[in-house]
């Protein structure tokens, strides 16, 4: 992937992949990034930056994701939700 396709592919994208949060391209306070910067993720980790196995996900996403294929992160996520789904219908019978 070329630095001109990178780019091409920044400006197009406006909204996270994962969680469609809108992506805030403006640095934070000092500098830091916020929760719905915008990041570039691997969608394997084990390959490199290529157009098919690259997203723009924000911060948070990304952040949570970690060095998880995209694949392994969706499992991740099925699982808490499964396992905490009673707490959100019934929380006083969830003792966390």
């Amino acid at each position: 992937m070329t630095y001109v396709e990178l780019c091409d592919l920044a400006q197009k994208t406006d909204a996270c992949f994962i969680c469609g949060a809108v992506l805030d391209w403006q640095l934070g306070n000092k500098g830091r990034m916020k929760s719905n910067s915008p990041t570039l993720d691997r969608v394997d980790n084990e390959n490199v930056i290529r157009k098919n196995n690259i997203l723009i996900l924000c911060y948070k996403c990304n952040a949570t994701k970690r060095d998880r294929t995209f694949e392994e992160f969706v499992e991740y996520c099925d699982a808490a939700a499964r396992k905490f789904h009673s707490h959100f219908e019934y929380p006083q019978l969830v003792h966390l």
